[in-house]
């Protein structure tokens, strides 16, 4: 039997979740559901495709995650990619690239969705998708294609002895996920002293937990995805730094 992720900015208020699992449930009564998000703001492809990446990347073999995630844009195509043994099925707005920006998957095209489709018509489509991946007949309803949208995060500028990254993402605790990863930072600073700073704050260690700090002490450390983050024990940092999408965080290195 299947197992199935979904990730949506539906939110929980109105019927769109609940009518997605209807209709899975009618496709095929024995699919296993679970809930990823319905919590991203509405068109926030950049968020989706952080959560889904990173939830996505600790379910078994097989499994397929449905990405419902600024659904119109895309020219209204629906996209089923295999990657790892892992399979997705999100629109073609841009979304998966910022996933897997090495493009190390494969890409069909589903075919025989009305251009204008509605949510009905959708949610219909998807569990005969789902029926199809999971009976590895995939080419019956789609064709292979490289042709899709690409959206690019934006990068962390590096200089000699500067790194200027941003904030790209902020979490249900309101810490705040920088555009910097592990691996550019160690290779970056390597050794030497360095200093991350933001606003009027000013931060020269990393911290392993929370509790490496004062309550309510401003701290920085590197979260389960491997990317730089800010953050407070026991308070919200975006609101009290005043940090949110965008916001400057420089990391400087000194000999």
């Amino acid at each position: 039997m299947p197992l199935v992720s979904l990730t949506s900015d539906y939110g929980t208020k109105d019927h769109f979740v609940g009518a997605l699992k209807g209709q899975l449930y009618h496709a095929n009564k024995d699919i296993i559901i679970v809930d990823i998000n319905h919590e991203i703001q509405p068109f926030d492809v950049l968020s989706g495709a952080y959560i889904l990446k990173n939830a996505s990347s600790t379910f078994p073999a097989g499994s397929i995650h449905i990405a419902s995630i600024n659904i119109r844009e895309g020219n209204s195509r629906i996209l089923i990619i295999k990657r790892q043994e892992l399979f997705y099925v999100v629109p073609d707005n841009g979304l998966i690239c910022l996933m897997y920006p090495e493009e190390d998957f494969e890409a069909y095209a589903v075919e025989g969705l009305n251009k204008n489709f509605t949510f009905q018509e959708l949610h219909q489509g998807l569990g005969n998708i789902i029926q199809h991946i999971d009976e590895n007949r995939i080419e019956e309803i789609a064709v292979k294609t490289n042709s899709y949208k690409v959206l690019n995060n934006i990068q962390a500028i590096v200089m000699p002895d500067l790194i200027r990254g941003s904030v790209f993402y902020v979490d249900g605790f309101d810490n705040v996920v920088i555009n910097i990863s592990k691996a550019l930072f160690e290779e970056f600073v390597g050794n030497k002293r360095f200093l991350i700073s933001f606003r009027q704050y000013k931060i020269d260690s990393l911290s392993q937990h929370y509790s490496d700090v004062p309550e309510g002490e401003v701290l920085a450390m590197f979260n389960d995805a491997g990317y730089l983050e800010i953050g407070m024990n026991r308070a919200n940092a975006a609101g009290l730094l005043g940090l949110q999408y965008g916001s400057l965080v420089m990391v400087e290195v000194f000999e």
